[in-house]
């Protein structure tokens, strides 16, 4: 009897921390939008749903740096939300729940000042259609607020025509050394998205190897405990 129940407890535990990495995987809400903004502007942000079950209710706080002056948030797709602009709490919901789709679009207005900023979702609560509640993490999202930059080119004029034709060609020239830097930064800023995603790509590979070692090592104990009581 006694040794029944320390299998039983064995088994306990490699299911709950079984359960807890599945659920560290990901959360099944995010914000996406542009990166960059410039003072003064407006813009928006999707929040999206993305998981396994179908997900009816989602709640939380909306909050932003002080660099925001202003922000609302309007229902996607046959959700109905109410949203407290004080507050910034919100509760979003839909009858028959969705698995992946966007449900809320949040308008943002910046102050003049150049920065970071960052919208928010906090105390997320999120409710399948089958009333398993869920407590996904915070999730930000980081916005550059800068100046756009202006490329003025002027050609200047010779008093002659020998002039004139000189500085046209050195006016060419300026413009294919320009083209060829900016073909230089783009192909810098691909190589630096590429690198973006690979290491994304590499977190996630390496969050499962860590959980098929940490199962194999829950395994193996059970096996011994078993092993050692199966003689009492």
């Amino acid at each position: 009897m006694k040794k029944n129940i320390i299998i039983m407890f064995i088994m306990l535990v490699f299911i709950v921390c079984l359960t807890t990495i599945v659920y560290a995987e990901g959360s099944p809400i995010t914000v996406n939008g542009d990166n960059t903004i410039t003072p003064g502007g407006t813009k928006e942000l999707s929040v999206n749903v993305s998981s396994s079950e179908e997900i009816g209710i989602i709640s939380g706080i909306i909050t932003a740096t002080d660099n925001v002056s202003s922000y609302t948030a309007t229902a996607q797709n046959g959700w109905n939300l109410t949203f407290n602009k004080n507050t910034g709490e919100f509760n979003i919901f839909k009858a028959e729940g969705a698995k992946a789709e966007t449900i809320m679009k949040i308008s943002y207005t910046v102050t003049e000042n150049e920065g970071t900023a960052t919208v928010s979702l906090t105390n997320l609560k999120a409710t399948t259609i089958e009333y398993d509640e869920d407590e996904p993490a915070d999730v930000v999202k980081a916005i550059t607020v800068k100046t756009a930059e202006e490329n003025l080119e002027t050609e200047p004029k010779g008093e002659t025509e020998k002039d004139d034709a000189t500085n046209q060609e050195s006016g060419q020239k300026d413009i294919q050394s320009n083209k060829q830097d900016n073909n230089s930064n783009g192909t810098q800023k691909t190589e630096d998205t590429s690198k973006a995603n690979k290491n994304i790509n590499y977190a996630g590979k390496e969050n499962y190897i860590i959980a098929i070692v940490v199962v194999a090592i829950l395994g193996a104990i059970a096996f011994v405990k078993y092993k050692q009581y199966k003689n009492i």
